[in-house]
């Protein structure tokens, strides 16, 4: 396996159309294709669902997906420490799914508030595992959609939230919803062993205003997993309105209160607030000024 076949995965990936990637990556469509083709015989896995009329990723396809990204992401981190002088102000960061958009939107904007400082990123899985990264001090920061009394934090951002539907559940034929319109379906929320505060949260935010829909747990761990769910028939879902819209689900606006689920906090250990915290949360203010990402109350 090589380093370039899992480039040409990922810009296939983004793009989801084989031509558009070959024009990426300055080749012809073909040598995409072979390229796509050697790395899923070396793999043994089907990466892409083709059709005359589009491509999609398989669900071990997104799967590998991540882990391809964090291959790159890792190698793009080497090269950019290497090259890099001695001396400057760094830190390595941990961050969950949820929290990816806004922080990436930030280290985008770090240059304009402090030009030499780094931050090299480093995926987790779920919020609770960046919890346990920084307290087990092996990051000093983290990025998150959860907190709890463990570390200090500061709230950055939230993210949008939306109801994923299948193309024949009864409320595909609407573009908006609220939360009232949930009473009785199956809702598919994390299980309290992968996130124990967010479902937490999804339930008390139904039972306080007297919503009672059926809660279908499951060991979720990518926001993208709803989704795979959603497909299969196993319920709705509430999660980020940033995820895109595949085919057989449809997106619905949510209007009204939602769950507090989608706050994107940093995090650290108490007492160890590292420097660049603050630079970051200019950085995100900055963000919040030129996008659609909804800002902070007062």
């Amino acid at each position: 396996m090589e380093l370039i076949d899992l480039k040409f995965f990922a810009c296939v990936a983004e793009h989801l159309h084989f031509g558009r990637a070959a024009e990426e990556l300055v080749c012809t469509t073909s040598h995409v294709s072979h390229r796509i083709r050697r790395l899923e015989r070396q793999l043994g896995v089907q990466l892409f669902e083709r059709t005359t009329r589009q491509v999609r990723l398989t669900p071990r396809g997104r799967l590998l997906l991540g882990e391809t990204q964090a291959i790159l992401a890792g190698i793009e981190g080497m090269r950019r420490i290497a090259a890099e002088p001695e001396g400057l102000p760094g830190l390595d960061l941990a961050y969950s799914p949820a929290s990816a958009g806004l922080i990436t939107r930030c280290l985008g904007k770090l240059p304009e508030f402090a030009p030499q400082a780094r931050v090299r990123l480093d995926p987790q899985s779920t919020s609770m595992e960046v919890l346990r990264a920084v307290t087990g001090n092996q990051y000093p920061i983290g990025a998150t959609q959860w907190i709890t009394r463990d570390v200090d934090s500061v709230q950055i951002g939230v993210n949008r939230l939306a109801l994923f539907v299948r193309d024949d559940h009864r409320l595909a034929c609407r573009s908006t919803v609220t939360a009232e319109d949930l009473d009785g379906e199956r809702l598919i929320i994390v299980a309290p062993e992968v996130n124990a505060g967010i479902n937490s949260e999804v339930q008390k935010f139904f039972v306080s205003r007297q919503i009672f829909p059926r809660f279908e747990s499951r060991r979720i761990t990518n926001p993208e997993n709803y989704l795979d769910l959603v497909a299969a028939g196993q319920g709705v879902a509430i999660t980020l309105a940033s995820l895109a819209q595949r085919p057989g689900i449809r997106k619905l606006q949510i209007i009204g209160p939602t769950p507090a689920i989608s706050n994107v906090y940093l995090v650290w250990r108490h007492a160890r607030r590292p420097q660049l915290v603050d630079v970051l949360v200019h950085a995100a203010e900055e963000v919040l000024t030129e996008t659609e990402m909804p800002a902070l109350a007062g």
